[in-house]
């Protein structure tokens, strides 16, 4: 009896091993591509092709008026680019359309002169939100600009830079998987 049901036991083996092992995970649908479909390759960081040129952070005076310029830059030879200024909590902008659209065909370098107001001394942030259309695609991008607001503000950050000694290396205990997520 034990040697029939061993038999029964590698019989199953060898049947079902074949078929665990063309079981990867992983999809077998195949994609019919037309021929006047496009293969368009980017190189750069997923969204909008538009950084700030600008000074990422600027001083102004509290309870005074202050005309800043932002300078964005586009890779985007063509298209619309459009742009949502979004001031945070304490912070107004005055005489400045809070959503612009521009035409890119003639300029990659773009200049948005802003005017602010805080009425507290602070710290405070300008959200744009930055949408790039060329007929083709449409991207997007979130850029931040810092206010620092406040009378004689000191006009020099001081970012600390990191020495070997104020970095503590700790053990890192992960386990890397090959099989995809879902």
């Amino acid at each position: 009896m034990t040697l029939f049901y061993n038999l029964k036991k590698l019989a199953a083996i060898f049947f079902i091993t074949p078929i665990l092992l063309n079981c990867s995970g992983e999809s077998q649908a195949t994609t019919i591509r037309s021929p006047e479909s496009k293969n368009y390759a980017k190189v750069a960081k997923p969204g909008a092709p538009v950084k700030l040129v600008s000074e990422a952070s600027v001083f102004i005076n509290a309870n005074q008026p202050t005309q800043i310029i932002i300078e964005l830059e586009t890779s985007e030879l063509g298209g619309y680019l459009g742009i949502d200024f979004i001031a945070g909590n304490g912070l107004e902008i005055l005489n400045t359309e809070t959503h612009q659209t521009l035409d890119l065909s003639n300029t990659s370098l773009i200049k948005f002169p802003v005017t602010l107001l805080a009425y507290t001394d602070g710290r405070y942030y300008i959200n744009m939100q930055v949408r790039v259309e060329n007929g083709e695609s449409s991207s997007t991008r979130t850029l931040a600009l810092i206010v620092q607001a406040g009378n004689g503000a000191d006009k020099k950050i001081q970012f600390k830079k990191m020495s070997e000694a104020d970095v503590i290396s700790m053990p890192a205990q992960e386990k890397i998987s090959t099989q995809p997520t879902e």
